[in-house]
Parts: C-alpha cells; sequence; structure tokens
C-alpha cells in the first residue's frame, strides 16, 4: 500500500469485473472508475478466509464507505455491485466493459495536459489522510491479522 501511495501522480482505478480479492488497491486511486458488470467484496478475511482484514482493506473501506457499511461488508461477505458501490461514492463512473478503458484513456489524457508539479502536489495533498491513516495503524492491523493466523493454524 505504501508503493501506491508513493506513486507521484494521479492514479485511475479500472475495475473490469469482479474485485475479490484486494479491491481496496484499485480504490485507493484517485478516479475510481467501473465495467457494469464488476463487484466488490472482501471474502477472503474474516467472512471466509477466518483471518482479521488488517492488511489495510479495513482502513480502505472504512475511510470510503463509513465505519457502519465497512463493518457490515467485511464481517458479512457482502458483495456489492458497481450500481452500489457508485451509490456508496466507491467509484465515480460506470461504464459497459467495451466503454471503460477508452473512458480510462480519457481521463488520463484530460490529466496529462496538467502541469507536472500540479499533479504531483496535488496527489499528494488527496492521499496524506489516507497515508496518515495508515501508518498510524499499520503495524497495529498487520498483527492482529499475524495473531488470527497464527491461532487459525492452532484450531
Amino acid at each position: 500500500m505504501s508503493a501506491h501511495l508513493n506513486v507521484e501522480v494521479p492514479m485511475i482505478g479500472v475495475v473490469n469485473g469482479p474485485a475479490r480479492r484486494h479491491a481496496d488497491l484499485a480504490l485507493m486511486c484517485d478516479i475510481v472508475i467501473a465495467a457494469d458488470d464488476a463487484s466488490f467484496e472482501d471474502t477472503a478475511h474474516f467472512h471466509n478466509g477466518g483471518i482479521v482484514p488488517g492488511d489495510g482493506i479495513n482502513v480502505v473501506y472504512t475511510m470510503l464507505m463509513g465505519l457502519n457499511r465497512a463493518r457490515y461488508l467485511m464481517l458479512t461477505g457482502q458483495v456489492l455491485t458497481a450500481k452500489e458501490a457508485k451509490d456508496m461514492g466507491l467509484v465515480a463512473e460506470i461504464w459497459p466493459r467495451e466503454k471503460l478503458l477508452p473512458r480510462a484513456w480519457e481521463l488520463a489524457r484530460q490529466l496529462a495536459k496538467k502541469p507536472e508539479m500540479l499533479l504531483r502536489y496535488t496527489r499528494a495533498v488527496l492521499t496524506h489522510p489516507l497515508r496518515r491513516l495508515l501508518d498510524e495503524g499499520m503495524p497495529f492491523y498487520v498483527a492482529m491479522e499475524a495473531l488470527s493466523t497464527l491461532d487459525k493454524r492452532k484450531a
């Protein structure tokens, strides 16, 4: 996640199908667009995997969805459709799959017209809140995830 946040220019996340594992990587992008048949979930941790969602996905979903919605999604294994994700603010636009990449390239060309330093400084400002939350909590979150993995092996 740190490497993702260290990218110095705005990033466009394109979700062209089910985001079953680490949807947080796409959702951490500055602009997120999705195919109309995309979906978002975190069933790999608590729900099906039996481990704590402590690798940062907990921070990303909570920041983007709000605490109660994120807890519900992670505890129940809820799968969000593209429309639900858009309604909750996880994605900005929904497109038919065949129009998704052309739209992403259009957005990229639009951003590329801006001055380089404007892009870099804006990216720094927009990622600062997420970076702060991850830096503050990541050692604890990863420790809890590791402990749950150890407990799972003992069972």
